[in-house]
């Protein structure tokens, strides 16, 4: 309930005062107020009345303020499932799953009367040059991961890397996906819901992670010959296939769209798991295309210009085949290969060719001859092919020794 007259009213009894005290006329007072002449004369009798000129409904309380919405809305925050949910975002779920819409002051002014306060923290932040978003729509795509304890209300305390693209001009990440660390095959799975959904983008910003760039070499005068002057990683060669720019990033500042991206998607996507029972990264993975459209609704912004700079993908270029880890190696005359000491054969190739060993979680292991795919015999466990998936797919980029797990430890040396 208000008592205090607003800046409005207050401005409004002034004026109305003037024309009782002979000051101002009622043609001044009704353009001073924007209000008819007859207005200003009923108003100027209720203050000779001595009736007050504040609003009739500033002595009862607001509908969506009732008592029943206050004690409702307190004893949901109570669950444990929003422990951790800002102000901001309980006002969304608030509405959306419990169809009661109420404005963020009035929901501020409750939960902090009950004692709560919203658990996003403000901090003093250092101040960085800043940088202005690209104009056009696909100009230019920010790439990263974020690991995190995503599931850590079920129970899970594993940390899991969500791999993304985010379009620099409208903040939309264009593609999300969950592995179980920083590795290849994620940022292979969330480029292709790049390609598949928007095209093939101008440029793409990343750090500096060995999946982007290969370490500095002096080239050799075989690959000076051939034109090659800068090693690529696969992930590089493959953007350069699709005539996409790679930029390296100075720092984590430098791409600070979509490290602030990651802060809210480690408050909002937990409690979203959390309310729809999503305890595991392939539920997780299912749920994440949804989650992209509600959350372009909410917080994407329009671009400078309207012109995109997305290119419709080539037509003939398979994806399973272009976002492979590729590795080079020539058949022997028993149409027999070796890779990292194991031994594979290629039954109906001809011996003595030139060959790529092709790898992603969707072909598996396989071997690739003028654009075709065929399938490599081992002549090792299955174990082992297993673990050459490993090491070249879903290994953890970011750590240089895998002496932390076991299995990964095997692999390295494997390769070595």
């Amino acid at each position: 309930m208000r008592v205090l007259m607003t800046l409005k009213e207050k401005t409004k009894e002034a004026v109305i005062k003037a024309t009782v005290d002979g000051k101002m006329t009622v043609a001044d007072a009704a353009n001073r107020l924007k209000i008819s002449s007859r207005q200003i004369r009923k108003l100027k009798a209720k203050m000779r009345n001595g009736i007050s000129l504040k609003h009739g409904n500033c002595k009862s309380s607001p509908k969506r303020r009732k008592d029943d919405d206050r004690e409702l809305i307190i004893q949901h925050y109570k669950d444990p499932k929003f422990s951790n949910v800002n102000f901001a975002h309980f006002r969304e779920l608030l509405e959306d799953l419990f169809e009661i819409k109420i404005a963020y002051k009035q929901l501020h002014a409750i939960l902090t009367e009950a004692g709560f306060k919203s658990p996003k923290k403000q901090r003093k932040r250092k101040v960085h040059k800043s940088r202005l978003p690209r104009e056009h729509f696909g100009e230019m795509l920010q790439t990263d991961a974020s690991p995190h304890q995503w599931f850590l209300f079920f129970g899970d305390n594993a940390f899991y890397s969500l791999h993304g693209f985010l379009d620099d001009a409208t903040g939309i990440p264009t593609g999300l996906f969950f592995c179980k660390n920083e590795c290849l095959d994620g940022y292979f799975e969330s480029f292709r819901q790049t390609l598949e959904n928007y095209g093939v983008p101008g440029s793409i910003y990343a750090d500096g992670l060995n999946i982007f760039f290969a370490k500095e070499h002096q080239p050799t005068i075989v690959e000076l010959l051939d034109g090659i002057t800068e090693r690529k990683t696969q992930f590089g060669a493959i953007l350069h296939t699709l005539g996409v720019d790679l930029i390296r990033a100075g720092s984590a500042q430098a791409k600070g769209k979509i490290e602030r991206l990651w802060q809210t998607f480690q408050s909002r996507l937990v409690v979203e798991f959390q309310i729809r029972g999503i305890d595991n990264i392939e539920k997780a993975n299912k749920y994440l295309p949804r989650f992209i459209v509600d959350y372009k609704k909410k917080f994407a912004k329009s671009p400078t210009s309207d012109k995109s700079d997305f290119l419709p993908l080539i037509k003939g270029i398979n994806l399973d085949i272009l976002l492979t880890k590729r590795v080079t190696r020539k058949l022997d005359a028993g149409l027999t290969f070796s890779l990292n000491n194991n031994k594979f054969v290629v039954p109906g190739l001809p011996p003595k060719v030139t060959i790529e060993v092709a790898m992603s979680s969707r072909i598996g292991f396989r071997v690739l001859y003028k654009e075709k795919l065929y399938e490599p015999k081992p002549l090792v466990q299955q174990e082992r092919v297993d673990d050459l998936l490993y090491y070249y797919l879903h290994k953890n980029e970011k750590l240089q020794y895998g002496h932390l797990d076991i299995r990964k430890h095997d692999v390295v040396q494997m390769a070595l």
